[in-house]
């Protein structure tokens, strides 16, 4: 059981899913915006192993230009399953590209190399695994629904090593609470688990 827990966490790094740019920052149709830092925290349901993990996830994107921008990721996920406990940690460093497609609709694609560690203690004893990396494909559409809400839904796709990639759809809501700061809230769905998660993003 604790194999099926850590090859489910390894094909499923710590993923929280951005939250969007506040629509009251800016009007209706006006260009998105890529520059902001993400604190985020949620819960994660492994599917068919009755296991809850808690999350912590950091995210920035910088924007280089008007079509593309980084982005950046550092996320925990830690699950209990009997006496082992297992600590995930995850880093993520990608360059996406986005374009208007109509006056409140906002398309991107990101690329990005995902790099993870896990860690089990075992009735008090640690035991270090060794780290795996691979690729992650993400595609999305963030959309201004009124003045002070943004939608955010996308699709992600995870490569690691020669583990089966677990696809996954996010959907955030974002509202807008001042010029700087936004509160949101995230779900999203795989075959393997569900996240639940509320953030914040301040922009710079």
């Amino acid at each position: 059981m604790i194999l099926i827990l850590i090859a489910s966490l390894s094909a499923s790094p710590v993923h929280q899913p951005s939250l969007a740019d506040p629509g009251r920052l800016q009007a209706p149709g006006s260009n998105f915006r890529y520059d902001y830092i993400d604190i985020g925290t949620g819960r994660e349901d492994k599917s068919g192993l009755n296991v809850e993990a808690d999350i912590l996830q950091f995210n920035a994107s910088l924007e280089l230009n008007d079509t593309w921008f980084t982005r950046f990721g550092y996320g925990m996920n830690s699950a209990e399953i009997l006496t082992t406990k297992i600590d995930q940690t995850t880093l993520q460093v990608g360059l996406g590209l986005h374009s208007m497609m109509a006056r409140q609709i906002d398309l991107y694609g990101v690329v990005s190399y995902v790099d993870y560690d896990l860690e089990t203690t075992d009735s008090g004893v640690d035991q270090n695994t060794p780290g795996i990396d691979g690729i992650s494909y993400t595609i999305g559409a963030r959309m201004h629904t009124s003045s002070w809400l943004e939608l955010d839904i996308n699709y992600t796709i995870i490569e690691v090593d020669d583990l089966d990639s677990d696809p996954r759809i996010g959907l955030t809501a974002l509202i807008g609470v001042s010029s700087a700061v936004s509160l949101g809230a995230t779900y999203s769905t795989s075959d393997d688990s569900d996240i639940l998660g509320i953030g914040l993003r301040i922009y710079f």
